[in-house]
């Protein structure tokens, strides 16, 4: 009798099915990497960069595909109808790039602020870290936000590229709690690591510089006074770092631990590494034949999590079907539905986000009723 549990995982051999992050130093090239890359492999339609928040990052770039994201809403807009029209308005997108975390993770902050003033009306609040109660508690759900959109895009076949800042930080070892130094993301830990979880591959971009001491004169004793000057320096992304100073990652353990800050080394470094991962094990088709059914179990997946993401009412794509409804209906409609918003306490139609579900369901089915 043939076991009923149990699969054989075969690599996946695209890589760009994996979520792919670059953290580094501002103005290291970042951004432009990441373009570079999407634009020459994806094309136009396979991927959109966001400028999260203050960030203009595609602003030097030309040709590159952006949109601007300058509020949490703004981003559940876009992968609404990113996630709703998968199939249709963007057939090929195969890749969002986040630009930056940090900008998206204060876009989120400020929606965890209004969600916990929602929940509890007695005791509104203004800050961040005060937020359900604290302790916290309001890290948690910035977390779940974010995770969840990655979720849901990741469903339809969409997966992130992540960009972000890196800043030095002091780490306590978790086993013998002796504190060290690494170069890591600049954006909250528990944030980063819930984030790096969902990471496939996680790159850091820093700036490499052959330092040599040089004898540059002598003190009034006859020492010799030197000076560290820098010979050389290269722009380079680690993958793994052996000392772990670096907090960079990847779940190939076959990855080139360094490569140049070059768009064409970094698709190359992936691409190499599946293929030394895949030839580990024998599984019985080459690497062709792998492609070849992923591309199709790829299609069947996402098809199904587009249907059902059409089918499936959230807050945020009730709300812009009643306002969309609003602006072409006749005047009957109009005073039924802002009497029923009255009853709930909003006066304007776009206030209908900080409702609770079953809330704004409520108003919805005005609009089915009357189509």
């Amino acid at each position: 009798m043939a076991r009923k549990f149990g699969k054989k995982n075969i690599v996946r051999i695209d890589p760009f099915e994996y979520n792919l992050a670059l953290f580094g130093l501002a103005g290291i090239g970042k951004s432009t990497l990441v373009a570079d890359l999407c634009d020459e492999v994806l094309g136009e339609e396979g991927y959109i960069i966001y400028n999260m928040g203050k960030e203009d990052g595609t602003k030097a770039l030309q040709g590159a595909i952006y949109e601007d994201v300058k509020s949490w809403q703004d981003f559940i807009n876009i992968n609404n109808d990113i996630v709703k029209n998968k199939d249709t308005d963007y057939k090929e997108l195969r890749m969002v790039v986040i630009d930056t975390i940090d900008e998206l993770a204060l876009l989120g902050e400020k929606e965890v602020i209004r969600l916990s003033n929602i929940e509890n009306p007695a005791k509104r609040v203004k800050q961040f870290k005060a937020t359900f109660g604290g302790f916290g508690a309001g890290a948690k759900v910035l977390s779940k936000l974010i995770l969840d959109e990655i979720d849901r895009l990741k469903s339809v076949g969409i997966n992130v590229f992540i960009v972000g800042h890196v800043k030095r930080r002091t780490k306590p070892d978790p086993y013998t709690n002796t504190e060290y130094d690494t170069i890591t993301a600049k954006i909250d830990s528990s944030l980063f690591d819930d984030i790096k979880s969902k990471l496939d591959i996680l790159g850091v971009g820093l700036i490499r510089r052959d330092v040599e001491k040089t004898i540059v004169g002598e003190d009034i004793m006859g020492k010799a006074i030197t000076k560290n000057v820098t010979k050389s320096e290269s722009r380079v992304i680690t993958f793994r770092d052996d000392n772990y100073s670096i907090d960079s990652k990847s779940r190939f353990a076959e990855i080139v631990p360094e490569i140049p800050l070059e768009p064409k080394a970094f698709y190359n470094a992936i691409k190499d590494a599946i293929e030394k991962s895949f030839n580990k094990k024998d599984v019985g088709m080459s690497m062709e034949k792998a492609k070849e059914i992923q591309e199709q179990q790829f299609d069947d997946k996402t098809s199904k999590a587009i249907a059902e993401a059409k089918e499936e009412l959230t807050v945020p794509l009730m709300s812009d079907t009643i306002i969309e409804f609003y602006k072409t209906t006749d005047d009957v409609n109009k005073k039924l539905i802002g009497a029923k918003i009255k009853e709930f306490g909003i006066g304007k139609l776009s206030d209908l986000v900080t409702l609770d579900y079953e809330a704004v369901k409520t108003v919805y089915d005005l609009t089915r009723n009357h189509e």
